[in-house]
């Protein structure tokens, strides 16, 4: 396991660890510092390994002209961008280093290795790429314009030797847990593009996976993967149970064989016990903890801060849960930390998300009604009341809210989105189309857009336009049963039939007490002939409408 997030001190294991710390390359010119005691297990690679750690003062004028144009004259305007592109690329030159020694030298059944170039290079590095945005000083971005797709190529050309070294026999998962904006989309204003917090602007909801080797079947794809699925899919290749503390699911589309591992589950999966820390050893992990945002730059053994840390803690595992659609494990957890502080508005959106998931659309509302007469613009807060009137039809409350989270955040597609969805319930169709192209020009990968403007086609009765969009926004978000529901639709009024029939059979796949896919499904078959099979899907399409009625009934009795 080699630079894995959040490891130090190294982590007693049944093979190596080399910590994130250890890829911390503080010292000066001259020479590094060594890495902390503990960086390393078992301690006794430390030696061999603090050799391979690369200086960014190692670097030459030529090889910095790989990724920066006249690195000699950034030197000379004492330019701070450069230093911290070579300290960047002199890390994961490490990480390389040390994961391609580790393969030829250690027996291994299991490799977790992490590269954060792209990352440690950020939003500053990320501003560079053409166009030049107005807050871009024009020496800076014809300095640094290349050095993205350079960082990019070299990293390529690391993997590729990684798996050179590996062998044709191992099978190989890359995974990026999100995207970066990198055209157009990226944030306009300066303060929010590089301020302290500013790489969650350009953070876009999509990430990628990407499988190779043994287990894998080839040119499969991956169906609505999240980040949950990674660690279940990665333990059935190691024929290993996942156990219960696992939400996410296997990837068996992206496999060959998937067969049920045998052997007890285990019920949960709990950390090796690693003992008090060092005081030196405290010391260093705080300090990088600061300075990764983990930690607030105060007394940490203070009851304030230890409080904090724990509702940090449960509000993650509230998160994890709605991550995984387990509203109802996130439902009391959320509830406590707001009875707990009802000021802290971030507990209250969430809260609300996760009562109108349970139905709750009163108690939804009262939260975020709260939240947003603060006086200053809550664009999130805004964008979920918005959609929470819309839910409840009260469409011009919902056009205010959305209004007036586009004067502070025009630039969110969700924001351009969400006004589309309320002029789609309206059915006003122009409206609605061009919202939705609003929402697309900032982000042509934003699936809820794209299954949006499916509708809108469809209700503006051209049908080939609705499959096209509803493809796409099927492509983005092939988890999405919407997208899906819509394509068939889209299909079935272009006279499609048979397509789809089979679209709709995959609604069923999805969740299978779709009362719209049966109606659908059992309409498609009656004009195909097959009467039978429509018969069995009206009824189950009525029981579920019966059935979903009876539970609106019920949970109105009881809130």
């Amino acid at each position: 396991m080699v630079n894995w997030p959040v490891t130090f001190p190294a982590e007693p294991l049944n093979g190596v660890c080399v910590s994130d710390v250890f890829f911390r390359l503080g010292g000066t010119a001259e020479a590094l510092e060594t890495s902390p005691q503990g960086s390393v297990f078992p301690p006794q690679l430390a030696e061999k390994l603090q050799e391979l750690r690369f200086s960014p003062a190692g670097f030459t004028a030529a090889e910095l002209e790989f990724f920066a144009a006249d690195p000699e004259a950034a030197l000379a305007d004492s330019d701070p961008l450069l230093p911290r592109l070579m300290v960047a690329l002199a890390e994961s030159i490490t990480v390389q280093a040390v994961a391609t020694e580790l393969l030829a030298s250690e027996s291994w059944d299991l490799a977790m290795l992490r590269f954060d170039l792209l990352g440690a290079l950020g939003p500053e590095f990320f501003a560079c790429l053409p166009p030049q945005p107005d807050y871009v000083h024009p020496t800076v971005f014809a300095r640094y314009r290349n050095t993205i797709p350079a960082a990019c190529r070299y990293l390529d050309l690391m993997l590729g030797v990684l798996m050179e070294q590996a062998g044709a026999g191992t099978t190989v998962v890359l995974v990026s847990e999100r995207g970066t904006h990198s055209d157009h989309s990226r944030p306009a204003d300066p303060r929010v593009a590089l301020g302290r917090r500013g790489g969650e602007p350009w953070y876009r909801k999509h990430g990628l996976v990407a499988m190779a080797g043994p287990g894998v079947r080839p040119e499969s794809q991956i169906q609505g993967a999240s980040l949950l699925d990674i660690a279940p899919t990665i333990l059935q290749l190691l024929q290993r149970p996942a156990g219960a503390a696992f939400p996410g699911r296997i990837l068996r589309e992206a496999l060959t064989d998937p067969v049920p591992v045998g052997g007890p589950a285990p019920a949960t999966w709990m950390p090796p016990q690693t003992g008090a820390l060092e005081p030196r050893q405290r010391e260093v992990a705080l300090q990088y903890w600061r300075e990764l945002d983990f930690l607030a730059d105060d007394d940490i053994e203070s009851p304030e801060t230890a409080n904090r840390h724990r509702r940090q803690i449960d509000f993650n595992r509230a998160m994890v849960a709605l991550e995984a659609r387990r509203s109802a494990i996130a439902l009391p957890i959320l509830e406590r930390l707001h009875s707990e502080d009802p000021a802290d508005d971030r507990v209250a959106l969430h809260l609300a998300r996760c009562r109108r998931q349970r139905g709750d659309l009163a108690g939804a509302r009262e939260l975020l009604e709260g939240v947003v007469a603060h006086p200053d613009n809550r664009p999130l807060e805004l964008l979920q009341l918005g959609r929470l009137y819309l839910a409840e039809g009260e469409h011009d409350k919902a056009l205010q809210c959305l209004f007036r989270a586009e004067q502070t955040q025009g630039d969110r597609p969700a924001v351009h989105a969400g006004i589309g969805e309320v002029y789609l319930a309206m059915q006003r169709w122009d409206e609605a189309d061009r919202a939705f192209g609003k929402a697309l020009e900032r982000d042509d990968s934003h699936a809820a857009s794209w299954r949006g403007l499916s509708a809108t086609r469809l209700g503006q009765l051209r049908q080939e336009d609705a499959v096209a969009s509803a493809l796409r926004a099927v492509e983005l978000d092939r988890g999405n049963l919407q997208g899906h529901y819509l394509l068939a639709h889209a299909l079935a009024g272009s006279g499609r039939l048979a397509m789809a029939q089979q679209v709709f059979e995959t609604c069923l796949e999805l969740d299978p007490e779709h009362a719209g896919a049966h109606r659908g499904l059992a309409e498609t078959c009656e004009v195909l002939g097959d009467t039978e099979r429509a018969t069995v899907h009206r009824r189950q399409a009525q029981q579920l409408a019966s059935a979903a009625a009876l539970n609106r009934q019920v949970r109105d009795l009881v809130l």
